[in-house]
């Protein structure tokens, strides 16, 4: 009896413990969800890891449960801002996406997009180090593209699309630049051709290509495209998009940069139509530039600053600079001045009208290199 009875009670703890674990995973996994929609990504993490480890006890390694687990983890990671632990939490996804469904599926596609959107982040030297682990996944993910997108061509620009974002912005575009421009045009005009103009994604590559285009230096060709953005923004919507503030924004930079200040005036204005000024927060410039550092400041390692005062006048340019206080050196005040005035900025509106906004300052440091 004694053997049966021990039998009996390993049954029943088994069967209790095995109880437990799927009741504890279940309400982990339901505060996870919950937690989910708030803005605590600490906690949505932490639930995420501990949701994780029960999943794996629960249904195994393997599983594909414990794999979307996984996927929950990676994106949690990525919310936190912890992109390299994103990252490798994705490998584990990516790795187990090319067994599962192979590696020229849509599910392996967007899965490895979903990795290469995560990494690299930081510094110059950092993108150094990542290029090593980036470039061969990016170029993965085009082959892929192309794949897909020969065996259903009416679904290539979309394909084209899911990779232009990923490979498009920065800092992915420092690795495969070329490449980036190509399938950005594809997914672009592929678009315009399936869903049209208006379509927000169409929007989007437009936008994608146009900063591109910026960053090669294709300054000509990225002003058409923002251009022909805002017409057709302006021609469907009443209200402002934020691809128009960003695209007049940019517009301003690179006709400054041309000399053509009288059309970035045209943007300054109308930003400051979709902006209004905030009485409390000084003005944001749309253009600006550094000043110089005094030579012979440099030469002695002296550091200081500059406070100016000035008028925004109703098309957006700086007047009337006056030099309220410096510390460090007169130069760095006179330094300032001189870049100052090619500032530009959104007039201000009142009742409609620009008007000229007076008393505005600023304040320019000046710090040596560490």
């Amino acid at each position: 009896m004694k053997p049966h009875y021990l039998t009996l009670v390993g049954i029943f703890t088994l069967f209790f413990s095995t109880y437990t674990l799927a009741d504890n995973f279940n309400q982990t996994y339901q505060a996870y969800l919950d937690s989910e929609k708030t803005t605590d990504h600490q906690q949505t993490l932490e639930l995420a890891i501990e949701s994780l480890a029960l999943g794996k006890a629960k249904y195994g390694e393997s599983d594909a449960n414990t794999i979307n687990l996984t996927f929950n983890l990676a994106t949690s990671y990525a919310a936190a801002k912890k992109f390299q632990n994103a990252f490798n939490t994705m490998e584990v996804v990516t790795t187990d996406y090319a067994t599962r469904y192979s590696e020229y599926s849509e599910n392996y596609f967007s899965a490895l997009l979903e990795q290469l959107s995560y990494y690299p982040r930081g510094g110059a030297s950092n993108l150094t180090k990542s290029k090593r682990v980036i470039s061969p996944k990016a170029k993965q993910a085009i082959d892929i593209a192309n794949y897909l997108s020969e065996q259903s061509a009416e679904k290539a620009p979309f394909y084209y699309y899911q990779l232009s974002r990923i490979i498009s912005r920065s800092p992915m575009v420092h690795f495969v630049r070329r490449q980036a421009i190509k399938y950005t045009e594809l997914a672009y005009q592929g678009l315009l051709e399936s869903v049209g103009k208006s379509d927000s994604r169409t929007l989007e590559s437009q936008f994608l290509l146009a900063t591109i285009k910026t960053g090669t230096g294709k300054t000509n060709s990225a002003i058409a495209l923002y251009e022909d953005l805002i017409k057709s923004i302006k021609a469907q919507l009443d209200t402002s998009h934020p691809y128009e503030l960003a695209a007049r924004s940019r517009l301003i930079e690179l006709y400054e940069k041309n000399g053509e200040s009288e059309n970035a005036t045209e943007h300054c204005i109308e930003i400051g139509r979709m902006k209004p000024w905030e009485q409390d927060l000084d003005p944001t410039p749309l253009y600006r530039l550094e000043p110089r550092y005094p030579v012979d400041y440099a030469r002695r390692s002296k550091e200081g600053w500059a406070k100016l005062s000035f008028s925004i006048d109703e098309m957006g340019f700086v007047k009337d600079i006056e030099i309220i206080d410096t510390k460090g050196g007169t130069d760095f005040g006179h330094q300032s001045a001189k870049v100052l005035e090619k500032w530009r900025y959104a007039p201000k509106f009142e009742g409609g009208q620009a008007v000229t906004a007076k008393g505005v300052t600023v304040q320019m440091d000046f710090k040596m290199a560490r």
